[in-house]
């Protein structure tokens, strides 16, 4: 149903059913940062257009596209007042099932740290849901 990338700060090996992304070294502090932040309607957006519909309607990225996705520059994420506090907001709002106020607070903070305007950004969620929505029809 969404984009979901996790950091994986206790370092754990996944099956191959997951596709693990590896930071540069200098990266690795701001994880959890870039994890939460890229339920932006940016990123979503650009993952509905970049991956393929496998079964089920299921998105799947391949490694090799995962350099095409849009992402918020850590720089901005790490300058933006309070980012490890949204970060965790955002990841609460997932734990308790709160997917539609996870992504809310995600285009709060990409707004904030990108500057970029809260009204476009609403208009980009919309295009991104109708992707979805029609990729799980």
């Amino acid at each position: 149903r969404r984009l979901r990338i996790s950091s994986n700060e206790a370092r754990a090996h996944c099956t191959n059913n997951l596709h693990r992304l590896y930071l540069n070294p200098g990266l690795r502090p701001v994880a959890p940062l870039l994890a939460a932040s890229a339920l932006n309607a940016v990123s979503m957006l650009s993952a509905e257009l970049t991956g393929r519909i496998a079964a089920a309607g299921a998105l799947k990225i391949e490694p090799g596209d995962c350099s095409r996705l849009s992402m918020i520059r850590p720089e901005l994420l790490l300058e933006s007042s309070g980012a490890t506090h949204r970060a965790r907001a955002v990841d609460l709002a997932l734990r308790e099932g709160r997917d539609e106020d996870a992504f809310a607070l995600a285009d709060a903070w990409a707004a904030r740290a990108a500057g970029w305007d809260a009204r476009e950004l609403a208009r980009v969620r919309l295009a991104q849901r109708a992707l979805r929505d029609a990729r799980l029809r």
